[in-house]
This record gives structure tokens, C-alpha cells and sequence, in this order.
């Protein structure tokens, strides 16, 4: 008597199912890990970057989402108190700025694209926060902003 029960399966099937979950399952482990690390978005090892000029520099989001608020900290070395940062065209057509602190005193528009003039303490570091939503979806375009002068290039991934 058999202990087996007898049924009809395709078990060439059944094994090539079982190899496609176990891809699946791979899959799905590299998206966790990646997610871990900071490249889907909003924390991890590599979510942030630091581009700088010199005394100047900006921190970034290296991934952002799609209508969600980031925040690009800049700091800035002013010998007489008074500094300007400048966003490209790119940078206006990728995110919108919601808010600058400290408030700028005056924007022009240029060539260039838009840039603020702050009022700084004069010879000290001064942090400078933007905070800006993403417009649209981006794969690394360059953006340029111009530090007080010194033009630093930078390239967010924005996702969905």
C-alpha cells in the first residue's frame, strides 16, 4: 500500500513556479535594502550629499518625491554681511521654493535664473535653509546655484 497520495501534478511546473517566487523573493529583499540605505527617498546613507565651493556648501536631497518638501541647507561665509544665492532656471523648473530662512531681502531674476540677496553676519557661517517641493519627476538633471559667487552643481534623483 502506498503512503502517497495520488494525485495529478505537473511538478516540472510546480518547480519552475517555486524558482520564479524565489526571484521574486530576491526582488523584493534588494528593494528593502535599497530602501534601507537612502536610495528611495527620506533617510538612510546615501539620501543626502554635500556639494561645496570653497568656504561655501550646500546640503541636499540625493533622492527626493515627487510634491513632497525637501530642504537644501546652505551655508555661506560672508565677508561683509551681505550674500546672494542664486537658483538656475533648472532648479525653478524642478522644485518650487516654499520658504527661505533667514528671509531674503530682495529677489531679481537674471539670466542666470533668480537670486536672493540675504542679509548676514558679516565674517560668520551662516545656515541658510530652503525648503522646496518637487515639481516634476527627475533622473539627475544638473542644477547650478551660485553661493555668494561660487557655483556649485547639483543632481537630485526625484521620484514618484
Amino acid at each position: 500500500m502506498a503512503n502517497e497520495l495520488e494525485l495529478n501534478e505537473d511538478r516540472k511546473f510546480q518547480e519552475g513556479f517555486w524558482r520564479l517566487q524565489r526571484l521574486a523573493w530576491g526582488i523584493f529583499l534588494v528593494l528593502i535594502m535599497l530602501a534601507l540605505l537612502g536610495l528611495t527617498g527620506r533617510g538612510g546613507a546615501f539620501a543626502r550629499a554635500v556639494a561645496d565651493s570653497g568656504a561655501n556648501s550646500v546640503d541636499y536631497p540625493k533622492v527626493s518625491r515627487f510634491a513632497a518638501r525637501d530642504e537644501f541647507n546652505i551655508r555661506i561665509v560672508s565677508e561683509t554681511g551681505s550674500a546672494e544665492l542664486g537658483f538656475d532656471q533648472t532648479f525653478h523648473d524642478l522644485y518650487e521654493i516654499e520658504s527661505i530662512d533667514p528671509a531674503p531681502i530682495r529677489a531679481t531674476g537674471d539670466s542666470f535664473g533668480v537670486r536672493y540677496e540675504l542679509d548676514l553676519a558679516p565674517r560668520e557661517e551662516a545656515e541658510i535653509v530652503v525648503r522646496a517641493r518637487a515639481r516634476r519627476l527627475a533622473m539627475g538633471q544638473a542644477m547650478q546655484l551660485d553661493l555668494d559667487g561660487e557655483p556649485v552643481s547639483v543632481r537630485p534623483l526625484i521620484l514618484p
